[in-house]
């Protein structure tokens, strides 16, 4: 008995090791917890033992960029581990608050296991550098010789020369045409300018009017960060190093709108967003005014479209603030499993705030799910607990499907066709009709058939009475 005892608690005890072991898991990272305005760092989101995912990473606070959106699965079907990664921009004072949130599904159990974190970065102003003390002169050594004395008298007053000079190296001024400056502090300014911006022109000028500035004119501009330094050189000639920090965007963001639509060179607008975008009713109702075509282009990492929204300003009837935020699941999933009689499929979810403009569509990448030519269907599921049909026959191309968008809600794309507002009874009720028509056909044809066989017979025997009914006549 103590020998079977044994063997049960080693068996659990083994199961629940290899539970363990085969669980997916996510963690959240930051490469410091603290920085200074203006400066970059790196934060991670990691799935482990995972065959699937879909890793959601936002920040909150003085911050630009910090998000991650991933959804994606081995093409194996083996568990594996992912690391991904965005860079940060500190733009303030204050503190960045940076929440993970998702699931990883593990090849071991099928099972989706939530995965969450938070961290928090704190940014603070940079202090300014120490000045540098200039060095003291040395006085001449006295003697009785007066050829000696004149040489001192000499050297004192060529001491007392420098140090009549300035050694005010303080910049007072500094100017970037058409832009204006974000100043960290007296050594540092930093400015972001659209893509489409490929050079600059920067003015100085210094507190001291004996001193100068190195380093002015036209600078030409790469996509990402440029460094551009300019010294401040005093009349005693100490030097005072001023940075500027110029970043060029590598796209078009909702910033740039106005730039965008008033530039009638550019035809074909595609916008950059973020995981929590919001186009507000003011830019709406530029869209609308314009008429113009507009593209909000969510991407990934690798620089891959994920989703993007397209508005179609002359199709725009109302305006109000409208969110871009597309997830990769569905808190629904439950009951739209039941709905679409478990029906294989992708989830995905969307929150407008309310619903989207009229006349807007949603490009959605489903290469990780279907290929090429692939028809599949997008069902939604409404605040009645029901699945409505979106759109139909959608054939997949270059992994992606475009349809009209709806209002918020949770979604469903299946190759399956979905009995939409059908149960088990409504559907056995069909089953029946098929039955029951085809039996009922059947028995009015056989009615019809004996009918017609009944008139021939009596036919006949009239036609009998009535070839006796002359014989006896005669």
């Amino acid at each position: 008995m103590k020998k079977l005892k044994f063997l049960i608690i080693l068996v659990i005890v083994i199961f629940s090791f290899n539970w363990k072991v085969s669980a997916a898991s996510g963690a959240l990272g930051v490469s410091t917890g603290s920085v200074y305005v203006g400066d970059t760092f790196t934060v991670t989101a990691s799935v482990h033992a995972a065959a699937a995912w879909s890793v959601r990473v936002t920040a909150s606070g003085p911050v630009s960029g910090c998000a991650i959106n991933q959804a994606d699965a081995t093409a194996d079907a083996m568990d594996t581990n992912k690391v991904f990664s965005a860079t940060c921009t500190a733009t303030g004072t204050g503190t960045i608050y940076i929440t993970l949130s998702g699931d990883a599904t593990s090849a071991a159990d099928g099972l989706p296991v939530a995965i969450s974190g938070s961290r928090s970065v704190t940014v603070s102003e940079r202090p300014a550098p120490t000045p540098t003390p200039s060095p003291s002169p040395t006085p001449a050594p006295k003697t009785g010789n007066n050829s000696d004395n004149n040489k001192s008298n000499n050297s004192n007053n060529n001491v007392n020369n420098n140090d009549n000079k300035s050694n005010n190296n303080n910049i007072k001024e500094l100017k970037v045409d058409n832009y204006e400056l974000t100043k960290i502090d007296n050594n540092q300014y930093v400015l972001s300018v659209s893509n489409n911006v490929t050079n600059i022109n920067v003015t100085a000028g210094a507190e001291d009017e004996k001193a100068r500035v190195v380093g002015t004119g036209k600078h030409d501009l790469n996509v990402g960060e440029n460094i551009i330094e300019l010294v401040v050189v005093s009349e005693s000639g100490l030097e005072n190093k001023i940075t500027l920090k110029v970043i060029r965007k590598d796209g078009y963001y909702l910033e740039d709108l106005d730039l965008l639509l008033k530039d009638d060179a550019i035809k074909d607008i595609n916008i950059t967003i973020g995981s929590d975008t919001k186009v507000s009713s003011s830019d709406l109702k530029k869209i609308k005014e314009s008429k113009k075509v507009v593209k909000l282009n969510f991407y990934n990492e690798d620089k891959s479209l994920l989703y993007g929204f397209t508005i179609l300003g002359a199709k725009v009837k109302e305006v109000f603030d409208f969110l871009t935020i597309v997830q990769f699941d569905s808190e629904k999933r439950e009951d739209i499993l039941k709905l679409s009689n478990y029906a294989d499929g992708l989830y995905f979810s969307m929150k407008h705030g309310g619903k989207s403009p009229k006349g807007t569509s949603l490009k959605l990448f489903v290469g990780n799910k279907y290929n090429n030519k692939d028809i599949v269907n997008v069902y939604s599921l409404n605040s009645n607990g029901k699945l409505v049909t979106i759109k139909t026959n959608l054939k997949v191309k270059d992994g992606y499907i475009e349809f009209a968008t709806n209002n918020d809600g949770d979604y469903f794309v299946t190759k399956s066709k979905v009995n939409i507002g059908k149960d088990l009874c409504s559907s056995q009720k069909e089953v029946n009709l098929l039955v029951i028509i085809p039996v009922i056909l059947v028995i009015l044809a056989i009615l019809s058939l004996l009918a017609i066989s009944f008139f021939k017979k009596r036919s006949g025997r009239m036609n009998i009475f009535s070839k006796k009914s002359t014989i006896f006549c005669n």
